[in-house]
């Protein structure tokens, strides 16, 4: 699930551009809903963007007002979603306050390439023409982080115990960004706690951070796989293949090649024992290679959604008219 919409009617959560990830019928990357309608300070985390798995700017994250015109749309929001039979691609644009201020544009774009790999690009621009520090965070239903493979810096898995999935996250451009990642944490700030609607305010889970800075656009592409519990590396290698550029080597043979251009959709293709496929040229227009459906621009409704079964994932937007 990936959310582009408003901020709903009294439900008020600073989550535009959330994704919420399952995988082999499994919640991986959460979104707890708030816990309970309490004036505790977990509450005020749950429905922050904190508690989310977006990016904050210079420590401040999204703060919407609660105004009237921030509650529902009156037109179509900033956002698209396409689809064909090998891919699924949504992007949405988040150029609100991080805090008291605005100093920068968040637009991020997510390709779910069947049938098992999510690739999410975060572009942020400055508007000020200064130097500023972003941190995304990644809620991750789990105890425990651990390395994916030897040689693999900065590549996770989680450590979920009694569970189907696991989920691995792979920056592709690991060498400029900070990664760490905490489960229970409550000072000096909160990180890494599921707060549900049950008697105990929240469980502990992990939130796993990347942190980059700089000034004018700043590129964060992140490779997200859920996986079998259980299950061997699901990559073998991750390098750096120019400044805009990435490759990554999957345990199976496939070879996925990311290129961000400086505007429109990031470009990938996958090979695998001398075949190709590829969603290229995909600025709102086709090149004979890419069969996606014309972006839609997306209006507030309640979709009808089910939790992915083992044998199917999928990457719809979701721009929701939240009621309650």
């Amino acid at each position: 699930l990936f959310d582009v919409g408003p901020l709903g009617r009294a439900h008020v959560h600073q989550d535009k551009l959330n994704l919420v990830l399952y995988g082999f019928g499994e919640e991986l990357l959460f979104d707890d809903g708030g816990g309970n309608y309490d004036q505790s300070r977990f509450r005020r985390y749950a429905i922050s963007a904190l508690d989310h798995s977006v990016i904050s700017v210079d420590g401040a994250p999204q703060k919407r007002r609660n105004t009237p015109e921030n509650l529902v749309a009156k037109k179509p929001v900033e956002a698209s979603f396409s689809t064909s039979e090998g891919a699924d691609y949504a992007e949405g644009v988040y150029d609100g306050p991080f805090g008291n201020k605005a100093p920068a544009t968040h637009t991020r774009q997510v390709w779910y390439i069947r049938p098992d790999l999510f690739l999410v690009c975060d572009r942020m621009n400055a508007k000020d023409g200064k130097s500023h520090r972003y941190q995304a965070r990644w809620q991750v239903d789990t105890l425990l982080m651990r390395d994916e493979a030897p040689g693999l810096p900065g590549v996770l898995r989680s450590a979920r115990e009694k569970k189907k999935a696991d989920l691995v996250i792979a920056p592709l451009f690991a060498e400029r960004v900070k990664i760490r990642w905490s489960s229970d944490e409550k000072t000096p700030e909160m990180r890494g706690l599921y707060v549900g609607r049950t008697p105990r305010p929240y469980r502990p889970a992990v939130t796993v951070t990347h942190e980059f800075e700089g000034p004018g656009e700043q590129l964060l592409v992140t490779l997200l796989c859920p996986v079998r519990s259980g299950s061997a590396p699901v990559l073998r290698s991750v390098e750096r293949t120019g400044p805009r550029s990435a490759r990554a080597v999957l345990s199976d043979g496939r070879v996925l090649s990311v290129t961000v251009p400086p505007t429109g959709r990031p470009v990938w293709k996958m090979t695998r024992g001398g075949k190709s496929r590829a969603l290229s040229d995909l600025s709102d227009r086709s090149n004979g290679r890419a069969q996606l459906q014309k972006p839609t621009k997306v209006w507030p409704g309640r979709p009808q959604v089910k939790t992915p079964s083992s044998s199917e994932m999928s990457l719809r937007a979701v721009s929701r008219l939240r009621n309650s």
